[in-house]
């Protein structure tokens, strides 16, 4: 996630900076003098990490972070703002297009350009000419849902799911969400529906497993993944969420095939074992380097 509870943190700083607890002066300091249980690993990070604001933009719902190396790029959605970025990593300038509905996640092409979720929408974006194409939609019997995460498989197959109507942030009408996969040829097949929030996805380094999250069974899944015809079945819990940890996110595999997740709320990124189901540890800065290498790998057909 790109933005990670920017009010919380703000308004903790803010009450420092007031005056009576000026001497605080780091985020750290902070969390350990008001207390933040959905933050408590911060500080462990902090100590060992230099993090950095690569790209200042105060989005309402930053998502969907997506290295393109091509263009030395990093891009972005603004999820409630109804934007899509891409930051020049070389020049530092930053360009936007602006959008008509909630945009879910953007992907790669391999023509060029780039897909992008804009509602119930899969939709192509050419960003030198700021024009939109619709390629196809999803959910049609269901007014009040939206896409939201999405991945390109290995072999070109666009695969995102749908979530139901955000009352606020992870409060949403439940399973009227479903996962689909949008093919070259712009057919789209429903693998399955009464999804909660549909959320990050990635493939094992073999391919032959799909990994897959829906927040609000707090759990990670696997499926039998078939990659000449992209079909999934067995799925299974291969990690449950503690409670603390808060809602599984985004995710993304490293070059062990361990996963990342990042927990929403949770305030980490953690690091698990998709063979043993074991937790492992919470992320570095040469973690966060890695999953940006491995975010663009593959392109949509």
């Amino acid at each position: 996630m790109l933005i990670l509870e920017q009010k919380r943190i703000a308004q903790m700083e803010a009450k420092a900076a007031a005056g009576k607890e000026a001497q605080y002066k780091t985020l750290a300091e902070l969390i350990d003098k008001y207390g933040a249980p959905h933050l408590t690993q911060v500080e462990e990070i902090m100590s060992s990490v230099k993090i950095e604001v690569a790209v200042k933009e105060h989005c309402e719902l930053g998502e969907s972070p997506l290295w393109e190396e091509k263009e030395n790029s990093l891009l972005f959605v603004d999820i409630k703002g109804k934007k899509v970025f891409r930051w020049n990593s070389l020049t530092k300038e930053v360009q936007s297009v602006p959008l008509d509905d909630l945009v879910g996640f953007v992907s790669l092409r391999e023509c060029g350009g780039y897909i992008i979720a804009q509602g119930t929408q899969f939709v192509a974006l050419d960003w030198k000419n700021k024009s939109l194409t619709r390629i196809n939609n999803v959910d049609w019997d269901k007014p009040n849902t939206r896409l939201n995460e999405g991945k390109v498989d290995p072999a070109g197959r666009l695969f995102a799911g749908t979530l139901g109507l955000e009352k606020r942030p992870a409060v949403v009408d439940k399973k009227q969400g479903s996962f689909y996969t949008l093919f070259p040829d712009h057919s789209v097949v429903k693998h399955f529906d009464c999804v909660d929030i549909s959320n990050g996805l990635d493939w094992s380094l073999d391919h032959r497993t799909l990994f897959y999250i829906d927040s609000l069974l707090y759990s990670v899944d696997a499926f039998d993944y078939d990659l000449p015809t992209g079909d999934i079945c067995n799925r299974r819990s291969i990690y449950k969420m503690e409670k603390e940890d808060y809602f599984p996110d985004g995710m993304s595999i490293d070059r062990e095939g361990k996963l990342w997740v990042a927990c929403y709320y949770g305030g980490q990124v953690i690091r698990i074992d998709p063979e043993t189901g074991g937790y492992q540890r919470s992320a570095t800065e040469e973690d966060f380097t890695e999953s940006l290498e491995n975010k663009a790998r593959n392109f949509w057909l």
